[in-house]
């Protein structure tokens, strides 16, 4: 599923964060360049735990700082399937960096 650049936003993230638990055989979920800040990326974060099949999840060029990071951190472990993942260009901060990187050793899927 490909929506990047597209100016969703977080109203948009948080309508697609309600249908995502139902596609269960999704593998790839590009939302790059959307403007998605905090508001948008935690309901995502909450809804990925429900798509055991992605194994590409593209977020880069958004807005996601240290909050939304977060809490798409504590998601990430429930991707066993996870090869690649992009959050590049994305104001992640201190805080964010640390907590994709405790989530990193359980990705052993992860190939980028």
């Amino acid at each position: 599923l490909d929506l990047s650049h597209n100016h969703i936003g977080d109203e948009g993230a948080i309508s697609l964060a309600q249908v995502l638990p139902s596609l269960t055989s999704l593998t790839k979920l590009s939302l790059s360049g959307n403007r998605i800040g905090d508001d948008g990326a935690c309901p995502l974060a909450q809804a990925l735990p429900s798509l055991t099949s992605l194994t590409e999840l593209r977020l880069s060029s958004n807005r996601i700082g240290h909050e939304g990071t977060c809490a798409l951190a504590q998601a990430l472990p429930s991707l066993t399937s996870l090869t690649k993942i992009e959050l590049g260009y994305n104001p992640i901060g201190d805080e964010g960096a640390c907590a994709i990187a405790q989530a990193l050793p359980s990705l052993t899927s992860l190939t980028e």
